[in-house]
């Protein structure tokens, strides 16, 4: 890899932090407001995917195999986005992390992988985890791409 393609990737991935920090603090200064309003706010838990667009460039983790052998496309999340926020949003309730911690956890799960649309019916109908992670999965304690392994897809290297 030459030393521009390194640099690149170095800076991508440092605005991918940043602006998981950037999502930690925006999460904090609505508990905030909602401990001094008493009013019921909440957050969108595509927040994310909007400030990272195209996904693909910023938190790529891999292809399945099925998907680079049949040239058939479906983009999906690691760990879903709304379990993600839901998550997050318990860690940041319970403050026993500072905004950085918070914004590493948030890092470490964010990702997306291209499966095939048949890999995404699997996991979506079949194993019931659109929007949940394998049952015993543990937030900040297994790995993010469990589900994906749990519903036996097969992942290679970043394309």
């Amino acid at each position: 890899m030459n030393n521009d393609v390194v640099k690149l990737n170095k800076s991508m991935d440092e605005f991918v932090k940043a602006t998981c920090l950037l999502v930690v603090q925006h999460y904090r200064n609505i508990i905030k407001l909602r401990e001094d309003t008493g009013l019921n706010l909440g957050y969108h838990s595509r927040l994310l995917e909007r400030m990272l667009h195209p996904e693909e460039k910023f938190i790529l983790r891999g292809i399945s195999k099925r998907a680079k052998e049949e040239n058939s496309r479906h983009k999906e999340h690691i760990v879903p986005l709304t379990y993600l926020a839901d998550e997050m949003w318990k860690v940041l309730e319970e403050n026993k992390l500072n905004d950085q911690e918070c914004a590493d956890l948030l890092y470490k799960h964010l990702g997306i992988v291209i499966i095939t649309p048949e890999e995404s019916r699997i996991i979506d109908i079949d194993n019931k985890l659109k929007i949940n992670m394998p049952d015993g999965w543990g937030f900040g304690k297994d790995n993010p791409l469990d589900r994906l392994t749990y519903c036996g897809i097969e992942l290679i290297e970043h394309p």
